[in-house]
């Protein structure tokens, strides 16, 4: 299924999108389709500053 998940607005040069991960919903798993094969790209807790993490990459 690699359109699961809702897409991330605030990086503009790369299409991410995230899902809660299963039954620990407090993690969102953030990845990006590479040659329509998902990429994990990061998982993360979702009260941590998400956006500043990104801007590292």
């Amino acid at each position: 299924m690699p359109d699961l998940g809702a897409k991330v607005s605030f990086i503009k040069s790369e299409t991410f999108q995230f899902f809660p991960a299963g039954k620990f919903q407090n993690f969102l798993i953030f990845y990006r389709l590479f040659q329509n094969t998902p990429e994990i790209v990061r998982i993360l807790h979702r009260h941590r500053d998400i956006e500043d993490l990104f801007e590292e990459t």
